[in-house]
């Protein structure tokens, strides 16, 4: 798997466990939040990539939102669902897979 950020420093003892998400398409990713220096962010695996998403604080809904120059992450408050939207702006919703 090959990181995509310049800095994808976080220290995996101060990881919760991986959130697995589908949206409608059936397109599946992982989520994973994580300790980065003093703040929360979110390593997301998705195609094989590693992604870091850092915390950007609230929307206008209250909900955070975690992003970088590639894909923005918005957390839905059941902490187990949530928004991605691309570079170009086209949007998902996934949510957790259930085994």
């Amino acid at each position: 798997m090959e990181a995509n950020d310049s800095n994808p420093v976080f220290d995996e003892n101060l990881e919760q466990p991986p959130l697995v998400l589908q949206n409608k398409e059936g397109v599946k990713i992982e989520i994973t939040f994580f300790a980065k220096e003093d703040e929360v962010a979110v390593k997301m695996l998705m195609d094989e990539q590693i992604w870091i998403l850092d915390s950007k604080g609230l929307n206008d809904k209250g909900n955070p939102i975690f992003s970088n120059q590639n894909y923005m992450w918005e957390l839905f408050p059941d902490m187990k669902s949530g928004q991605l939207t691309d570079e170009s702006g086209n949007s998902s919703v996934f949510f957790q897979v259930i085994d």
